[in-house]
């Protein structure tokens, strides 16, 4: 039997983006500092490893089947729906469209793109009606069951979720090495995410997506790619927010078996063979064909590089519980 695939492990001795950089007399300390959070990263995932692996791999129910086998499912909510989402972030979109208008793209940052309306169990102040919209939303959907049968019987609780808008030339996403001598490659925000428990993520298309707006885009199959806890642990750490930007200064400080990324996308050297097959194996979703995907936030994906126009859009979190 072939071993499974597994996620790229990037020479970086050999990128050209990161070969050349200095390494700070304070890195040491950081990469203690680093061992730690993995220690905590991989407990937290081997705590959840029963329900990493009762992930169902076929289904006879078509929406779960797909997301089963691919790691993504397409829906389609009822306009009824969507109509009532837009009316609830009117105010949001008009507050966040300032926000990015005011600022340099330069300048523009990930948290100037997006406004978290649930957090921490709860709605944000003010938001309750829009989380109220989006459960019913996504409940007439049937996303809550697909989910949970996904998990073969978890609970469905709602996590992090927020109101976003991407637009062109995002320097989070487009200029991630502005002092070298790389092109930006076709595989450029490619990631899994850095929760350490079993969780799907949804968006909610709230404009017209289409190939310039940055639709989400999953690479099929991923979602049952190797699951080695320890490589697991070290690329989830190391996108963890809390150390990122420290991490990213000294990144070529740390040992080998270390240099592994969650967001590795912007790593892969265009037409390598791991870039070649990434983007053959990628499927995307634009909104003639439906308003919301659900997949596993395990499975490769990325979403939001627009080129053209702008993309708004909600992306919740559904964690995954035993009942």
């Amino acid at each position: 039997m072939p071993p499974k695939r597994a996620l790229p492990i990037i020479d970086y001795t050999r990128h050209p983006a990161y070969r050349h950089r200095e390494v700070s007399p304070e890195a040491q300390a950081i990469v203690v500092r680093f061992e730690k959070l993995v220690d905590e990263k991989r407990d937290t995932l081997l705590a959840n490893l029963p329900l990493f692996n009762a992930r169902r791999q076929t289904h006879h129910d078509p929406l779960i089947n797909e997301l089963a086998s691919s790691g993504a499912a397409a829906f389609r909510i009822p306009g009824r729906h969507i109509a009532k989402l837009l009316q609830e972030t009117e105010a949001l979109n008009r507050m966040l469209s300032a926000n990015i208008s005011g600022k340099r793209r330069v300048r523009l940052r990930f948290k100037d793109t997006q406004i978290v309306i649930h957090s921490d169990d709860r709605p944000t102040p003010g938001c309750e009606g829009l989380i109220n919209c989006l459960l019913a939303a996504i409940s007439d959907a049937g996303a809550l069951e697909v989910a949970e049968e996904y998990f073969s019987g978890a609970k469905a609780v709602l996590g992090r979720t927020v109101f976003r808008i991407n637009v062109p030339n995002q320097p989070f996403y487009s200029n991630l090495f502005p002092d070298a001598a790389t092109v930006h490659p076709q595989t450029t925000g490619m990631h899994i995410d850095a929760n350490g428990r079993p969780a799907l993520n949804g968006v909610i298309y709230l404009s017209e997506v289409g190939p310039e707006q940055g639709p989400f885009r999953n690479v099929s199959g991923s979602n049952h790619w190797a699951f080695d806890i320890e490589d697991r642990a070290v690329r989830k750490s190391m996108d963890d927010r809390v150390i990122r930007a420290e991490t990213e200064k000294h990144f070529m400080a740390f040992p080998a078996h270390l240099r592994r990324k969650a967001n590795f996308g912007h790593d892969i050297i265009d037409g390598s063979a791991v870039a070649t097959e990434l983007l053959q194996r990628e499927r995307a979703y634009h909104s003639d064909e439906c308003n919301m995907v659900l997949f596993d936030s395990d499975a490769v994906h990325r979403g939001g590089g627009v080129t053209e126009g702008r993309r708004v859009s909600m992306i919740f979190q559904l964690r995954m519980v035993v009942p």
